[in-house]
Parts: C-alpha cells; sequence; structure tokens
C-alpha cells in the first residue's frame, strides 16, 4: 500500500521525471510541478553513545558527503532533547527537531507525536541510519532503513546475557521489531553481505529489498610511520587493539593468543572508551594470563593521537567473534600495519585477501599468526602493501553513491 500510495503522488509518474542525470549517471529526480523532493535523514546516533562508534561515524560521513541535486531538499533529523552535534554544525542542512524539551524518554519514542515534525515538513522519504533509532511514521512517509548488524539474534551464545537478561522472550520481542521494521521499510541497507545474509537467514528478509552499501575509511587520518608519539604512549615494539569492551570484541580471546607468543619483548596495548570498571577487568584478564607486564590498558584516545599510535604498531590483531563491517582492520591498513583478524562475520570481506585469519575461538591461531609476522619480514611487507590497497578502495563518495541509488530506487 505504502508503494502504491508513494506513485499515486503527482510528480512521482516516470513520465513526469526530468532526464537530467546526476554526477553518478542516475535519472534526477524532479517533480512534475517542480516541487522538490524532500529527503530526511536520522542524525540522532551523532547525539548517543553511537557518536564515537562506527555508527556515528557512519551517520556523519553520510552527510558530510551528500551530494548537491537542483530539485532535493536534504534535511537533517535530531532530537530536541538532546545536544545538538557540534560536528553538524558547519555542514548548514535544514534541521528538523523531534519531540519536545523534558518528555521521557520512552515518552517520546512511543508517542506518535514525536515524529510530527517529520510530516508537518511533508517529508517525501525518512532515513532510519540505526535499526534502534526507529520510532513511529505515517504511511504517508516512505521509509528506508540501516540495519548495520543483528549481534544479538547470531551470536546468542556470546551475547545473549547483556542483551536480554538471559529472557527468551525479550529475544523474540527485539527480533519482532527488526522484522517489523523490514515490512516498513521499502529498502533496508546494510554495510556487508555478511549482515545481509543474517537478515535473510535469521529473520526472513527478502533478499532484492536489501541494499548493501559497503562503508568508506578515507576519513581516517593518515601518519608516517616513525613519527613521535605521545608520551603516554607504548614504544614499539608492540602490537594494537582497539575497540569497545563488548563480549563479541572478544578481548579475553586476545588477551590468551597474546600469552602464547613467543616474542616476549612484543607488548600488547589496548584502547578504547573503556571505564575504569573495564580497564580493571581487561588487567585482570593479563594477570590470569601471565602478561600483566606486556599488557597495557590505555582507555580512549583522540583521534589525533591514535592516528600516531595506529602508526607505530608493529601489527594489529582483532579476533572479534562479529562484525557487522568493521572499521579498526581498516584504519591499520591504511597506515600501514599489518592485520590478523578473525574469520566471522563481515570481517574476511572487509579486508579481503589483506590479513591473516584466524579462527576467533583458537588463541593459539593468533599467537602463531603472530609468530609469522613477527619471523616473515617479506610477508609483513605483502600485508602492508595489500592493506594500503584494499584500505583505498572503500571510499565514502562509493558509500554515498549507493545510498543515493537505493534513495532514487525507492522514489521512482
Amino acid at each position: 500500500m505504502l508503494k502504491k500510495s508513494l506513485l499515486r503522488h503527482p510528480g512521482f509518474r516516470r513520465d513526469d521525471a526530468s532526464q537530467k542525470t546526476d554526477f553518478f549517471g542516475s535519472p534526477i529526480i524532479v517533480l512534475a510541478d517542480m516541487t522538490p523532493v524532500r529527503i530526511a535523514i536520522d542524525a540522532r546516533p551523532l547525539q548517543e553513545g553511537s557518536r564515537l562508534r562506527g555508527v556515528g561515524q557512519y551517520v556523519y560521513q553520510l552527510l558530510k558527503n551528500l551530494p548537491t541535486f537542483e530539485h532535493v531538499q536534504w534535511f537533517i533529523v535530531v532530537d530536541r532533547a538532546l545536544p545538538y552535534p557540534a560536528e553538524l554544525e558547519a555542514l548548514r542542512l535544514r534541521t528538523l527537531w523531534l519531540g519536545a524539551p523534558g518528555w521521557q524518554f520512552w515518552v517520546r519514542r512511543s508517542s506518535q507525536a514525536y515524529g510530527q515534525p517529520v510530516v508537518d515538513a511533508d517529508i517525501d522519504l525518512f532515513h532510519f541510519t540505526a535499526q534502534y533509532n526507529v520510532f513511529e511514521l505515517p504511511a504517508s512517509v516512505a521509509v528506508i532503513a540501516t540495519v548495520h548488524d543483528i549481534i544479538p539474534l547470531v551470536l546468542k551464545d556470546v551475547d545473549f546475557q547483556k542483551y536480554f537478561h538471559g529472557q527468551q522472550s525479550e529475544a523474540d520481542a527485539y527480533a519482532q521489531k527488526i522484522q517489523a521494521l523490514g515490512q516498513r521499510a521499502l529498502a533496508i541497507l546494510t554495510p556487508s553481505q555478511a549482515t545481509q545474509k543474517d537478515l535473510v537467514e535469521h529473520l526472513n528478509f527478502r533478499p532484492e529489498k536489501i541494499y548493501v552499501t559497503p562503508l568508506g575509511c578515507d576519513h581516517f587520518q593518515q601518519v608516517e610511520t616513525g613519527r613521535p608519539h605521545p608520551k603516554d604512549s607504548a614504544e614499539p615494539p608492540y602490537a594494537l587493539f582497539v575497540g569497545a569492551l563488548d563480549t563479541h570484541k572478544n578481548i579475553p580471546g586476545l588477551i590468551q593468543g597474546f600469552a602464547q607468543v613467543q616474542d616476549q619483548t612484543l607488548t600488547l596495548v589496548l584502547a578504547g572508551p573503556f571505564d575504569r570498571t573495564q580497564s580493571k577487568q581487561i588487567k585482570t584478564w593479563a594477570k590470569q594470563a601471565g602478561i600483566q607486564n606486556r599488557v597495557r590498558v590505555k582507555g580512549f584516545v583522540p583521534a589525533d593521537e591514535l592516528a600516531q599510535l595506529f602508526a607505530g604498531a608493529t601489527m594489529f590483531l582483532f579476533p572479534s567473534w562479529y562484525e557487522g563491517f568493521g572499521f579498526p582492520p581498516l584504519e591499520a591498513m591504511r597506515h600501514g600495519v599489518p592485520v590478523v583478524c578473525s574469520n566471522r562475520g563481515a570481517l574476511p570481506e572487509v579486508v579481503g585477501d589483506a590479513a591473516l585469519l584466524i579462527e576467533p575461538d583458537q588463541p593459539g591461531q593468533l599467537a602463531e599468526a603472530v609468530d609469522r609476522l613477527q619471523a616473515m619480514p617479506v610477508l609483513r611487507q605483502s600485508l602492508v602493501t595489500q592493506g594500503r590497497q584494499r584500505a583505498s578502495e572503500l571510499t565514502w563518495s562509493k558509500t554515498v553513491a549507493a545510498t543515493v541509488k537505493s534513495y532514487q530506487a525507492c522514489l521512482a
């Protein structure tokens, strides 16, 4: 019903469309009466905890790289009750404010009035940029949504307790919520074929409805190896891990594997948004493995210092149980750092042939890969060269181009 009503909208008939094309070579959508198409993109992840994670980077780069069309108006959507993201101010995009100050979170998200500004602005297409930020919109607004991953459903053995408190009813409710989003949206975007496959296998999504839009990594700062490091950073040689203390990141497995590395001069540095309790937990794991003197926990590192930390690393280790995409290995590759990562989730398709792949449940494989890189300079250099090439292939301009084409398909 939604698509039929959209096609009946004045000016959305194919015989009313302009024959002009954009710089992607696709027809520009122009309403017969020259009324601009209005597309709203959800920027709320930049107001929440996702801001410092991959989802936040995705939303920001999407907004930053939006092309200019003669008859398309872009809008960003933010929550009135949360701080306005400073990084969006320079973009100067039209802004829609959801909700009202002082409302309770659950009331705001469950109330039909929360999304009324979208309706009032006569938005033609709304893009939910994360699957957990959905609110109700009337059928008159076309919807497209990005599903970054369904980790809680794929990794029940690993993350069931964390996400669902051990309750199957909560897991069922989560699955139903994602399924409802799939039914409501005209199209679903995923950052990887792995997530696309998961949606089809676990939630019975229709494959033809899913657009794979790989993310870019050309936003990462690059620092030449050998530059001075921040005074509080580890001195080479060190292996680096960057990520949060999420169960699926497999930090215990990382430490267990590193404890089996033959080169006792190599240290392990972990950087991520760890609070004091989490840092203490990591140090406890290191002590239990007998390598407390070879493990450094740095916690959150600003972008400029993180770039230098990457550049100075001997190698990058990432034995994650699952990633919907996986930025950190690509950031290492852009800095010319060889990568060892797991063969699960989206990581194999993201890194291609430019990394050593291991089973995340086999710590000995991680140790063996580290030992190989330490003993084989030719292998190291090969991975550095291949890694730089692979990282150069993933750009935000390609991500935005693929995203815009999905918009056009929904509005055609």
